[in-house]
């Protein structure tokens, strides 16, 4: 089943992803910081409890021979964060 998702294009070209969120907005409909964006999907089966997952691409931003993919980036570079993202096993705590 797809996943309802919310998509920003930033004034700098990259583009922010948000799933599974449920919004009113149409495409091309400006936002601004603050603006509510939407509500999480009440339908997140795949997770235990209520989440939110941020994806952020540069359109074109990698070359693979003759064509262009989007690049995708670590969201958390964004926030200052310098270590590797790690998905932690569902059933176990982490470790130290």
């Amino acid at each position: 089943m797809d996943r309802p998702v919310v998509t920003i294009q930033h004034s700098n070209g990259m583009l922010s992803s948000l799933e599974p969120v449920e919004t009113d907005l149409e495409v091309g409909d400006i936002v601004a910081q603050g603006d509510r964006l939407g509500v999480v999907s009440p339908d997140t089966q795949h997770c235990i409890v209520e989440c939110v997952h941020w994806g952020v691409r540069v359109p074109d931003g990698w070359r693979v021979g003759a064509g262009y993919r989007d690049l995708y980036i670590d969201p958390g570079l964004l926030l200052g964060w310098t270590k590797p993202s790690i998905l932690w096993p569902i059933r176990a705590a982490p470790s130290t």
